[in-house]
């Protein structure tokens, strides 16, 4: 009995490392942080988990666990996409740089992925991972409102800018200059994507009634509020097509939903009073309804602009669509200047966009389809469990696959820290959708053993 409990103890402290490891990246990851930290910790991470898959104790054989891989076709397509990664290094004009971006983009962030997924399926996601997250959330939250407030409100000597940050203005000015000024966080783009994942869960925990949905109502609020600040167009929309589109898998989320429609109603019309409509309308509206767009382009605006590099970039990849051109978006300035002057912009400004032309079509398919399948396990896992805590994670899971893709269809945020943030999240789900997976195939397993 005392040896039983030593090893039950043993593996839920593993348990324990692993999670605060993961849950302490997503937390540094959503500051501007060395690329050197974001490596450390991902293969910190991948060791520990494969440390304890390979242990004996807990739910059975380790090596149980790695067979689920292949009997479960998203690894089949991970493993495709880490081969179409790999593609874009050995095309590439300069391989050394592009095998740079394999390494942090597929590699390391694969590993993770893999090494969680199956750590947590033998090892069970613990119970408080909620808890966990909503402290990140707080302790977010806290950082970035204390500095936004000490720029608006100190306005002549603002904490922390970065050497390019514009600080003159109004208050209102530096409210909206803050996400891109300040150097502890890293640019609007990655902030608005990290609070996907934030406002996401909140979501999530409100919509399946949990305890905690107290705190989680106010952090959802104070997201959306930072969110909002950061005049992220693409994330705003995707965030709220979400919340009504989940609002039809769970009655629950539609008061919520609401609710932060409303929020940001009030925050808007406060925009229009204060006469700062040029903070998120920059565009020629009615150039572009009359499909004037390289003329709305002219005359400056993000939405025409794209149009165009859209229109470009589609017919550059037409030209040899199956070819990688080599991962690394510096390579597209560098190698395809007469490209980049065409669309005026440097890369196309939608993530599978930017991997059909670096990785070939065939980058771009495999990704969606790594994306949808990720999604079809999380819902048909959602619609089967009956635990709260596993449908809890899962729908915050869908909820945060259908906000971060629909705002990285307008533009390329999936790389560095965001798409670390992205497979360590998805990883912990992946274990909870898997559970069903392993019982059945843990059943055949000691099925065909009994009979030999």
């Amino acid at each position: 009995m005392k040896q039983m409990s030593g090893v039950i103890s043993k593996m839920f402290s593993k348990r324990g490392v692993a999670l605060a490891l993961v849950i302490s990246a997503i937390l540094i990851f959503g500051f501007d942080i060395a690329p050197i930290v974001r490596y450390l910790l991902l293969i910190l991470i991948f060791f520990v988990c494969i440390s304890g898959l390979a242990h004996k104790g807990g739910n059975g054989n380790g090596n149980e666990y790695w067979s689920v891989v292949f009997h479960t076709p998203l690894f089949w397509l991970l493993g495709a996409l880490f081969l179409a990664g790999l593609g874009g290094v050995f095309f590439s004009p300069e391989p050394f740089s592009s095998l740079k971006n394999f390494w942090s983009e597929f590699f390391l962030n694969f590993l993770a992925y893999v090494s969680v997924s199956l750590f947590f399926l033998k090892n069970n996601l613990p119970k408080r991972w909620m808890h966990f997250l909503l402290g990140v959330n707080a302790l977010f939250v806290l950082v970035y409102l204390a500095l936004l407030a000490q720029w608006v409100l100190f306005p002549t000597s603002p904490l922390f800018p970065r050497d390019d940050a514009n600080v003159t203005g109004s208050g209102v000015s530096l409210f909206f200059n803050f996400g891109n000024g300040s150097e502890i966080f890293n640019g609007i783009k990655h902030t608005s994507l990290f609070l996907t994942l934030m406002i996401s869960i909140s979501f999530g925990i409100l919509a399946m009634r949990h305890p905690l949905s107290r705190y989680a109502a106010i952090l959802l609020l104070l997201d959306l509020f930072l969110l909002f600040s950061t005049t992220r167009r693409a994330a705003i929309i995707a965030v709220f097509s979400t919340m009504f589109l989940m609002s039809f898998l769970m009655a629950t989320a539609r008061k919520y939903a609401a609710l932060a429609l409303v929020f940001l109603s009030v925050l808007f019309g406060l925009i229009w009073i204060t006469g700062s409509q040029e903070h998120f309308i920059r565009e020629d509206w009615s150039l572009i309804c009359q499909g004037k767009i390289e003329k709305a382009k002219e005359l400056g605006g993000s939405i025409p602009l794209r149009f165009v590099t859209y229109r470009e970039f589609l017919k550059e990849i037409a030209k040899e669509p199956f070819r990688p051109k080599g991962l690394g978006k510096k390579l597209i300035r560098v190698y395809h200047p007469q490209l980049v002057k065409r669309a005026g912009l440097q890369h196309g400004h939608n993530v599978f966009i930017d991997y059909a032309f670096e990785l070939g079509v065939q980058g771009a398919l495999l990704l969606f389809f790594v994306c949808m399948n990720q999604g079809i396990l999380f819902f048909r896992a959602f619609k089967e469990s009956n635990d709260i805590e596993e449908k809890t994670l899962l729908f915050a899971s869908i909820s945060f696959l259908l906000m971060f893709w629909g705002a990285n269809m307008f533009t390329d945020g999936f790389v560095n820290d965001t798409s670390a943030i992205y497979w360590l999240f998805t990883g912990l789900a992946t274990a909870v959708a898997l559970k069903s997976k392993k019982m059945e195939y843990l059943s055949y397993s000691s099925n065909r053993a009994s009979t030999n």
